[in-house]
């Protein structure tokens, strides 16, 4: 099978969205199916490469407001490479209108995976001026006005918000994505306190947060919350491990933290290769996620995966997938995350059964999704 994946962003870019699809399309194509991406150029990438077995066409963009531009500007690869594929499948929100436009015009099936339903949050969050807001409110809902032939959602809480904007329940599947198994595979003789020597974090209670500083991601809020935290577990150190992208947000985060005078209490450190990442989500004491809207929740998932507690916001998907020790607690509220994190200090935590999430299954899945909207295609 030969399918063409049309998505504003891949790797090498940082983020969820793009771990998760990196994932899937390498785990299709040792499934021996034949895989093309169309995504936007980045700086020092090659236009087209074959990568992990992955044939990767590069579209060029403008540098400012590069996935908006990717709408308009990867028309014709879409139709050059999707000529030859069996079927399209996209993501929220810049590859919807080319992979919906050139699939009805080749009359191909094709697929979008929702990772999350924002709608109102772009004007909730605060992030956003009003204008640029509404944008992307009607934005959205107009994308979910297009009949693709499915909507695959990657949890339960996306397909109902799915449904509440007029998508019928027959055009949603979940399919949850997975993780690497070696967040499950990891050795019980691990030794936290060899990490917390090395960041001089001997005899600290580190609360650790990583990721990009996305607009959802509730960043602001946490860093709001660490005098808070400071004052009642004198001893905590919360360990930031923060992508650089969006450059503005990672801007925004540095100022922040220099108007509330925590650099004390504060280490950053830059995104880490997996191995090293997962020996630190280890480490911390526990892991705290203060989002304002997840689809999936990946960095609780592996959080939780590999043992360590987590105070996350009780947001979206959130209480679908968390296991293990955790403290839910209000979005958007530098005191609640506090307090949850004080809770967790003094053990006074939830606890539910381990939960499974691999790629293996996730790619199973959306190889049988594939081929029932091919074969019905050519009915």
């Amino acid at each position: 099978m030969k399918i063409c994946f049309v998505l504003e962003h891949y790797a090498p870019y940082i983020g969820g969205a793009e771990t998760l699809f990196s994932n899937l399309i390498e785990g299709l194509v040792k499934s021996d199916q034949e895989c093309f991406v169309i995504t936007c150029h980045l700086p020092g990438t090659a236009y087209q490469e074959r990568l992990n077995g992955v044939y990767i066409h590069r579209v060029r963009v403008p540098g400012w407001g590069r996935r908006y531009w990717f709408t308009i500007f990867s028309l014709w690869a879409v139709w050059r490479i999707g000529k030859k594929c069996e079927i399209f499948h996209t993501t929220t929100y810049n590859g919807i209108f080319p992979t919906f436009i050139l699939s009805k015009l080749l009359r191909k099936p094709a697929v979008v995976t929702v990772f999350e339903v924002v709608c109102d949050l772009w004007k909730d969050s605060g992030q956003m001026g009003w204008l640029n807001a509404k944008i992307h409110s009607l934005a959205e809902r107009l994308f979910f006005k297009l009949p693709l032939d499915k909507y695959l959602c990657i949890s339960k809480h996306t397909g109902n918000c799915l449904e509440k904007y007029g998508i019928s329940k027959d055009k949603i599947q979940i399919i949850y994505p997975g993780i690497e198994r070696i967040y499950y595979e990891t050795s019980n003789d691990f030794n936290k306190n060899s990490i917390k020597r090395l960041l001089k974090l001997e005899n600290k209670y580190i609360y650790t947060y990583f990721g990009r500083p996305g607009i959802f991601k509730g960043v602001e809020y946490l860093l709001q919350a660490v005098p808070l935290i400071a004052k009642t577990i004198l001893n905590s150190k919360l360990l930031l491990i923060l992508a650089r992208d969006p450059k503005d947000r990672y801007e925004n985060i540095i100022k922040l933290i220099n108007k509330l005078k925590i650099e004390n209490n504060v280490i950053m450190l830059d995104p880490l290769k997996r191995e090293k990442l997962i020996e630190y989500i280890r480490a911390s004491d526990i892991v705290v996620l203060p989002s304002l809207s997840e689809g999936f929740g990946l960095s609780c998932v592996e959080a939780c995966s590999l043992g360590t507690p987590v105070v996350s916001s009780k947001v979206g998907s959130i209480p679908e997938v968390i296991f293990g020790k955790f403290v839910l607690v209000p979005p958007a509220d530098p005191r609640a995350i506090a307090n949850g994190v004080k809770k967790m200090y003094n053990l006074e935590y939830s606890i539910l059964p381990k939960k499974t999430f691999l790629w293996e299954d996730s790619v199973m899945k959306h190889l049988c999704l594939y081929n029932a909207l091919i074969s019905n295609k050519e009915k």
